[in-house]
């Protein structure tokens, strides 16, 4: 009887030994979470946001190579926000079973991604790369969006990898939120960034050929802005070149600044408005986008009916 107290009080020892263990393994991945997300709220860069999860996850997990890709709704391909191997940040992520499963909340683990659906583009360098991996998703602002750590070598991750990485859902999600938060911003400035950088060069080119209207056109001259109404402009074509058919020494001199794409001043060229002759002379000058591409035309133009009636 004696020994099967004792038996039964080391069986217990032993669970409680156990129950310790994983509390002191929770309480440390608890505190590495909570020490990440405080890092994060400092980091400058995705790249830098990305690298703290890493290094977090790198204490618990062996892994060699990690990335994020996101998906909007109404996007077919999964597009890469970061990654820390170049050769896996231009491939064209589709959509698969393994991805959706992930999404939806699983963790996956790959054995042999050469079977996979999702990695199945990949060449003979990147499956080096990629021998197994582990894959876990989350939808963040109705984007989804999947965290890959990749092994070069087979069988490098396990169910305590996945537990691991399942119990690190919170820090991955924040993170997630976090990148995408960053991205969103930084496309938003770009954005901004161009649009006045566009209506500066604007206005400096309708400065530079001073009248009483502006206008623009695209390369072909079609106009795509006019400042204000203007007498005779306002019909279904707005196309200038044909506008100046009647006119052919005006429609010569703009052909001329399209074939060589330089500017013209003092164009006049006259129009019936209700029965009446109106005269326009127009000035301007070709723009172009910040890869050197022609854009179109701008310039100003200005009645000049007055002059032409004396």
């Amino acid at each position: 009887m004696a020994d099967i107290h004792s038996e039964r009080l080391q069986e217990m020892l032993v669970d409680l030994n156990r129950a310790e263990e994983r509390e002191r393994r929770f309480k440390e991945e608890s505190n590495a979470i909570l020490s990440a997300i405080s890092a994060m709220s400092g980091a400058r860069s995705k790249i830098e946001v990305f690298n703290i999860l890493l290094r977090v996850i790198a204490r618990y997990i062996k892994f060699e190579n990690a990335l994020v890709l996101t998906r909007s709704n109404d996007n077919e391909n999964y597009d890469c926000l970061v990654a820390t191997s170049t050769p896996c940040e231009q491939l064209p992520w589709g959509i698969g079973g393994a991805f959706t499963r992930c999404v939806a909340g699983e963790t996956i683990i790959v054995f042999d991604a050469a079977k996979i659906k999702e990695f199945a583009f990949f060449n003979s360098r990147q499956l080096a790369l990629c021998k197994s991996a582990m894959l876990t998703g989350v939808t963040v602002n109705a984007n989804e969006s999947l965290l890959i750590l990749m092994s070069s070598g087979k069988g490098t991750f396990s169910d305590n990898s996945r537990h691991v990485l399942e119990r690190f859902r919170p820090l991955i999600e924040r993170t997630i939120i976090d990148i995408d938060y960053r991205e969103r911003l930084h496309t938003l400035v770009s954005v901004r960034t161009q649009e006045l950088y566009d209506s500066r060069q604007r206005f400096r080119d309708f400065a530079s050929t001073a009248g009483d209207w502006f206008w623009e056109t695209d390369p072909d001259f079609n106009l795509s802005y006019i400042s204000t109404p203007v007498a005779g402009l306002s019909g279904t074509d707005k196309n200038l070149l044909r506008m100046l058919t009647s006119n052919p020494a005006a429609w010569e001199k703009l052909m001329i600044s399209k074939s060589r794409e330089s500017g013209f001043s003092d164009l006049e060229w006259k129009l019936n408005h209700l029965n009446e002759e109106v005269w326009y002379s127009i000035n301007g000058r070709p723009y172009y986008g910040r890869d050197g591409q022609l854009l179109g035309y701008r310039g100003t133009g200005k009645d000049v009916t007055a002059r032409k009636s004396i």
